[in-house]
C-alpha cells in the first residue's frame, strides 16, 4: 500500500492504518533513524494526532512548536465529523501532550494523561464485574478437577510462561531469558486462553476433564514447537496466563512458571499512561485498575494455597530484577 501511495497525497490519512503498521515494522526492526524519517515525512506534509503521538514516544526532541500548535488546534475544535473522528484525533492529542510535558510541568502532563483517559472511558463498554465472574468461574472450574493426577503426563518441558500484572516487567523479563541461545522468545500467545477455554465452558466428569487437560496440553506443545524453530525451549509471556497457573500446572506439569511481581501503584501509573483501549480496557480507570489487582490477588492466593501449586512457581520481584539481573 505504501509503495503505490509512495507520492504523498493531501488525503493520506485514509491509509494511516497501513502507516502505522510500518511504524510497528520499523520499531521491530529497530531502525530509529529510519523510523524517524519516516514518520517526520507525513507530519511535515499534513500534521496528524496518531504519527505525532508516535513520534513523541520514539523521540521528543524532534517535537516542534508546530506541531504543539497544531495539538491545541485540534483541542479547541468544538465539532467534529463524527464520534470515532473525535476519538481517533482527540485522544492521541491528549496522550501527546501528557507525553511532552512530562519533564517540562509535571502537573500539565496529569492532567492531559487524565483527559485522555476520560475521553477513553466515554466511549468503553467495558464492565469490570465480568472479569470477577471469570475469575471466581476459574477458581470453581479447576476446584472440579484438583484431584486429577497429572504425574503421568510429562508434556511442556520446553515451555516456559511468564505472569503477572500487565506493567510488571514481563517484557523485560522475557528479554533477559532469551538472551540465551537456546531460548526463543514467542511473545504474548493467545493460545492458553483459546484452548482452555473449552475445558471451562464444558461440562465434563472427571475422566472427560483429564482426557481434555492431556488434549490441550498436547495441542499446545504442537503449537509452540511450530514457532520455536530450532531452539530448545519457548517463552510465552502472555500476562493474563495468571489466571491459567493451575490449569497449565494439569495439563503441561513439565513447564517451568515464573510469576513476576512488582509494586501495584507503579503498575498503576504506568497502565493509566499507556493508550490502551481494547487490549487492556480497564488501564484508563483508577478504579477499574484496582479491581483487576484485587481479582489478581485473589486467583494468585487462591493457586499459592493448592499443595501442588505453590512450589512449582517461580516468584520474581521487579524491583528485583532491575537492581540485579544476575
Amino acid at each position: 500500500c505504501l509503495e503505490i501511495k509512495a507520492k504523498l497525497e493531501d488525503n493520506y490519512l485514509i491509509y494511516i492504518e497501513a502507516i502505522e503498521l510500518k511504524i510497528q515494522i520499523l520499531i521491530a526492526k529497530k531502525e530509529k533513524e529510519k523510523l524517524e524519517n519516516f514518520i517526520l515525512t507525513y507530519i511535515n506534509h499534513i500534521p496528524s494526532s496518531e504519527l505525532i503521538l508516535q513520534l513523541a514516544q520514539i523521540n521528543k526532541t524532534l517535537i516542534n512548536q508546530s506541531m504543539i500548535d497544531f495539538s491545541h488546534e485540534v483541542i479547541s475544535r468544538k465539532l467534529f465529523p463524527s464520534h470515532l473522528a473525535k476519538f481517533r484525533t482527540l485522544i492521541p492529542v491528549y496522550f501527546f501532550l501528557a507525553v511532552y510535558y512530562e519533564s517540562q510541568d509535571k502537573k500539565m502532563s496529569e492532567e492531559y494523561y487524565v483527559k485522555a483517559n476520560h475521553e477513553i472511558l466515554s466511549i468503553q463498554r467495558y464492565n469490570i464485574i465480568s472479569n470477577q465472574k471469570a475469575i471466581l468461574n476459574k477458581i470453581q472450574r479447576f476446584k472440579d478437577i484438583e484431584l486429577i493426577n497429572s504425574s503421568k503426563n510429562y508434556g511442556g518441558t520446553n515451555n516456559i510462561f511468564i505472569t503477572g500484572l500487565p506493567r510488571s516487567g514481563t517484557t523485560l523479563l522475557e528479554s533477559v531469558l532469551t538472551a540465551n541461545s537456546e531460548v526463543f522468545g514467542a511473545g504474548e500467545l493467545r493460545s492458553i486462553d483459546m484452548l482452555y477455554n473449552k475445558l471451562l465452558s464444558a461440562n465434563l466428569d472427571k475422566e472427560q476433564s483429564e482426557n481434555q487437560l492431556k488434549n490441550l496440553g498436547k495441542k499446545y506443545v504442537e503449537n509452540t514447537n511450530a514457532i520455536k524453530g530450532n531452539y530448545l525451549k519457548v517463552v510465552d509471556k502472555m500476562p493474563s496466563n495468571f489466571s491459567n497457573i493451575g490449569f497449565i500446572r494439569k495439563s503441561l506439569p513439565g513447564s517451568k512458571i515464573i510469576l513476576i511481581l512488582r509494586n501495584p501503584w507503579d503498575i498503576a501509573i504506568s497502565l493509566f499512561k499507556q493508550r490502551y483501549v481494547r487490549n487492556i480496557p480497564y488501564a484508563s480507570s483508577f478504579f477499574n485498575i484496582g479491581v483487576y489487582m484485587a481479582n489478581f490477588e485473589a486467583i494468585i492466593t487462591f493457586w499459592l494455597s493448592c499443595q501442588d501449586i505453590k512450589d512449582k512457581i517461580k516468584i520474581l520481584k521487579y524491583e528485583r530484577l532491575v537492581s540485579d539481573f544476575e
